[in-house]
């Protein structure tokens, strides 16, 4: 007996089940959102999914806005609130670091008025710290004395003589996924558990952003479908030799989205949606 040849992971997906399914998509920015949408699967269903970019709960709705956003990020920086001032977070020192962050963000836009950032909270490894993770733009090239005002501000707003409580880096525009990395999903429950009545996400700004448009939703056949996803595992997964694992578990679902994938790959999402010789 000959030994079954053990298959590929881009063989793998290609045999996922359904061959008869039919599905729509429609991308708007970076996101991409793919639903079952054939009769008999709707008929088994009580509602059909209508298509909404901001369903779904806080995490989800922010990580879809958050890749509908066109502007470009200039800057990734994480304010943290060093724990030799800040001790174990509680609610009323959560409640007081979240008024130091609004003033703190006021006092940008008020110094920088195109500035634009997303920012997402959270805690530190056991409740050791909260820290804000922001992405985003002051809108204009930052000399050295005004990267040195920030960091001075933010030190004296939060009672630190610690430079680290405040790191700049420079950034791309795939950085936002970072705020929603699989990794950090025990934070995130965590964070929420302890704070439920916080925002975990939020968006300073918004009139210096250019939200994308959604496209019209295009019905596509399941071999479309698996054209897709095979782009994704091969041009995201494969060729940066990242785990695919989570990727081949999660688009087995009847209804997923794709965000903060690069551009290009986004672009070539976006022409197998369109192309009608499938």
């Amino acid at each position: 007996m000959t030994k079954e040849k053990k298959m590929s992971l881009s063989e793998t997906i290609i045999r996922t089940p359904n061959p008869h399914a039919k599905y729509t998509a429609r991308t708007c920015g970076r996101l991409t959102m793919i639903w079952r949408s054939d009769p008999q699967y709707l008929t088994h269903h009580n509602e059909p999914y209508q298509g909404s970019l901001f369903n779904g709960g806080q995490y989800s709705r922010f990580a879809k806005k958050f890749a509908t956003i066109e502007n470009e990020p200039d800057w990734f920086i994480t304010l943290n609130f060093d724990t030799n001032v800040w001790k174990r977070i509680d609610e009323d020192t959560c409640e007081r670091a979240y008024d130091v962050f609004q003033a703190y963000t006021n006092l940008v836009m008020t110094n920088f008025p195109g500035a634009w950032f997303g920012w997402g909270a959270e805690l530190a490894f056991r409740n050791t710290g909260l820290h804000f993770h922001t992405f985003g733009s002051f809108g204009q090239e930052l000399e050295r004395e005004q990267r040195v005002f920030l960091m001075r501000t933010w030190l004296e707003m939060t009672g630190s003589t610690n430079k680290s409580a405040f790191k700049p880096v420079k950034a791309e525009s795939s950085i936002r996924g970072y705020l929603f990395s699989p990794k950090k999903k025990a934070r995130k429950e965590q964070f929420r558990d302890m704070f439920p009545g916080r925002h975990m996400f939020g968006i300073v700004g918004k009139k210096n952003i250019t939200f994308a448009k959604a496209s019209k939703a295009y019905p596509i056949s399941h071999e479309k479908k698996l054209m897709i996803e095979r782009l994704v595992l091969d041009r995201v997964y494969l060729r940066n030799n990242l785990d695919p694992t989570r990727f081949l578990q999660y688009v087995r679902r009847e209804f997923y989205h794709f965000s903060f994938y690069p551009k290009e790959v986004v672009d070539e999402i976006r022409q197998i949606i369109k192309d009608r010789k499938y």
